[in-house]
């Protein structure tokens, strides 16, 4: 990606740039490629200053080099998979459409955030190309996490906001972008920068298939609201949640004398039980209007 960007002058090199460049027909092998990034002129009037590793003067970036000559030393066997690895991830942006919509950038991710007028940012994928786009979506969720919760500054002991806007970012069908560990990881962290997270499922259960039984989401949200299920492990579950309630029953008992001349006593017993708030036949028969 470096070398990408400072052969094409530094302020271009996009995912396309990257796909296309290894898997150019050109090269004769991978070693031909690996060599062109250690040979080549990245500064080419010197003005960074770069030293390689006997700290003579080098106009190659250090670090593509040594990324280079890495990946040179490593075996047949090893470079192609890791060749082939970084072609398979990158091959969605070969795509003539996707590599067009990704080459440039017209806002900042921080604008959503910084800028003077609120912003909406609208990230739909069609459900027929879902699937196909599950790559570039994750990506698309993890850039805007990330760059908007990185950085946090402090006055007399407390947090500043560094934002002029707080954001929403609603994701439905969350779990439809597989397994993404930063939404887990960012529900911990991310209200301190302004930024509260909604994610809409069809069921707890899509949740625990893919973060497993100790997903944190349930213990990381402020706010859980539900519907009724169709699923009796859910509602089971639900019920659980919403904890237990104290019932008053009252009973009466009569005693009579034995000969009947007389009438007898009678006694009223209030008992205290616990129930489920709601039951999970209960939640089940929610009505479509209502919710918990």
């Amino acid at each position: 990606a470096l070398h990408i960007r400072y052969t094409k002058g530094g302020s271009e090199g996009s995912l396309g740039d990257y796909a296309a460049f290894l898997g150019d027909s050109n090269w004769d092998s991978d070693k031909q490629m690996y060599q062109e990034m250690i040979n080549a002129d990245h500064d080419p009037e010197g003005k960074m200053g770069w030293l390689d590793s006997l700290g003579k003067p080098t106009k190659t970036h250090p670090m593509i080099a040594n990324g280079a000559k890495t990946m040179l030393n490593k075996e047949d066997k090893d470079r192609s998979g890791v060749l082939s690895t970084a072609k398979t991830q990158l091959s969605l942006y070969l795509d003539p459409i996707v590599a067009n919509n990704t080459s440039k950038a017209d806002f900042l991710v921080r604008d959503l955030m910084t800028s003077d007028r609120a912003v909406s940012l609208y990230f739909v994928v069609q459900p027929a190309d879902m699937e196909r786009m599950t790559p570039l979506t994750r990506l698309f969720y993890a850039i805007f996490i990330r760059r908007n919760a990185s950085d946090m500054a402090f006055a007399g002991g407390t947090s500043v906001a560094s934002y002029t806007h707080q954001m929403l970012m609603i994701i439905d069908e969350a779990t439809s972008l597989q397994k993404l560990p930063i939404l887990q990881e960012a529900l911990g962290y991310v209200a301190g920068y302004g930024i509260r997270m909604f994610f809409l499922v069809q069921d707890i259960v899509q949740i625990e298939e893919l973060y497993g039984d100790k997903q944190s989401f349930d213990s990381g949200a402020e706010s859980r609201v539900a519907f009724a299920t169709n699923k009796i492990e859910t509602a089971e579950k639900l019920a659980r949640m919403t904890g237990k309630t104290t019932v008053v029953e009252e009973s009466a008992s009569k005693s009579q004398n034995l000969f009947g001349i007389k009438g007898g006593n009678v006694s009223v017993n209030n008992t205290k039980t616990a129930r489920d708030l709601m039951t999970a036949d209960e939640i089940q028969s929610l009505h479509n209007q209502d919710m918990i």
